[in-house]
Order: structure tokens, then C-alpha cells, then sequence
């Protein structure tokens, strides 16, 4: 009986020691500095998102179901209400209408609402704008890193923009840009978000 109970506490001290190795690989594996998190986002090649988005002008409010691919060198592909399929790569964005199967290439400025919603291309712009604010707040019980930066866009609509990643996880949660008054314009927010370098390389053919 001695016997067993020596070998449960040795048994427990193990387990102890193992959590606590884990829990300190997590803490020094985690980034901790506002740059360790932007190197940490900036590095993400491949990603699947689910985004909510509602934008405002002077006479209406709209909103959008979508769902969001990134893959590193092939661009994005955004898919709206089921109707319409967005392929943006560097300068060109093809649009391709699900109904009715039409489809036409033109320039990314074509777009004024969608790719203000990419945050890969919001972290970049980071690394070039000069003035960047980082503060931590609360929603709820949620903790978020908030990135604000000025936009400097030809668009009054498009002025400045939040990005909000959650303190935990490191994925983004919401995006909202606001227009030179100061309103909102835009807000993007994403569920469901996965980080994937396997993202299907067939989903930014036109016609998929």
C-alpha cells in the first residue's frame, strides 16, 4: 500500500512538471511586444475568414455576408451574399457573377469597399505609415490589441481605420475605418478565422 502511494505522488509531481513545461513553452512562445505581434501577423501566408461587413454612406446603410481567402502570392478572393466572387491580385481584380456567369477584369480601384477589409494589407501599411497608435481595450470580458493608423487615401470616405485582434488567439476580430470627419464608414468583422498556407490555390481561378 506504501508502495502505491509513492508511486501516485511521483506520478502527480510529473504531471505538475509537464503542465508547467507547457504552460512556460506557450508564454516563451507566445509574441508579447506589440512588434513581436505585428511580425507575427505580417508573417501569416494563407488564411479563411467568414467577415461581416456594414458600410455607411449619406444616404444608406449596407451590409454583407462574406467569405474571405488569402494565399501568399495568389492574392484574395472574396465571396459576397453567395452572388458574386472577387479575385484581387496585385493590381488587377476580376469579378465574376455567380447568376449569370459573366465575368470581367479591371483595376483593384474598381473596388472602393472590399479591400479596405483585407487585414494582411492593413498590417502592411503599418510597417509604411508613420503614425501608429497601440492600446489595448475591453469589450466585454475580451481583451483586444487595437492598431490605429491614418489611412492617407484620395477617399473622404476612407480616411483613417482600428484593427482589433484579440489578445488571445492573435486573430484578427474586427476592422473599422472612418471617414475625414471622424464616423464610421466601414466595419469588417471576422469569425471563423483560420490560419491555413493550404489554402485551395484553385479558388483564385476565375470560374471556381
Amino acid at each position: 500500500m506504501k508502495y502505491i502511494k509513492v508511486i501516485l505522488i511521483v506520478l502527480t509531481v510529473l504531471v505538475i512538471i509537464a503542465g508547467s513545461g507547457l504552460a512556460l513553452y506557450k508564454y516563451m512562445d507566445t509574441p508579447k511586444t506589440n512588434e513581436e505581434v505585428l511580425d507575427y501577423l505580417k508573417d501569416i501566408d494563407g488564411y479563411s475568414s467568414d467577415v461581416t461587413m456594414e458600410y455607411k454612406n449619406s444616404r444608406q446603410t449596407s451590409k454583407d455576408k462574406c467569405k474571405q481567402f488569402y494565399l501568399k502570392n495568389y492574392g484574395y478572393r472574396v465571396e459576397i451574399n453567395g452572388e458574386r466572387v472577387l479575385l484581387f491580385n496585385k493590381e488587377k481584380l476580376i469579378v465574376n457573377n455567380l447568376k449569370t456567369g459573366h465575368s470581367f477584369e479591371t483595376s483593384k480601384e474598381f473596388d472602393e469597399i472590399y479591400r479596405y477589409t483585407f487585414f494582411k494589407d492593413f498590417i502592411n501599411l503599418l510597417y509604411t505609415e508613420q503614425e501608429i497608435r497601440t492600446s489595448i481595450v475591453k469589450e466585454g470580458t475580451k481583451e483586444y490589441i487595437k492598431l490605429s493608423l491614418i489611412m492617407l487615401r484620395n477617399n473622404n470616405n476612407i480616411n483613417s481605420g482600428d484593427l482589433f485582434i484579440d489578445n488571445d488567439s492573435l486573430v484578427p476580430y474586427k476592422l473599422v475605418i472612418y471617414n475625414n470627419k471622424g464616423e464610421i464608414t466601414l466595419t469588417a468583422k471576422y469569425d471563423n478565422f483560420v490560419i491555413n498556407k493550404e489554402v485551395d490555390k484553385n479558388l483564385f481561378i476565375v470560374g471556381r
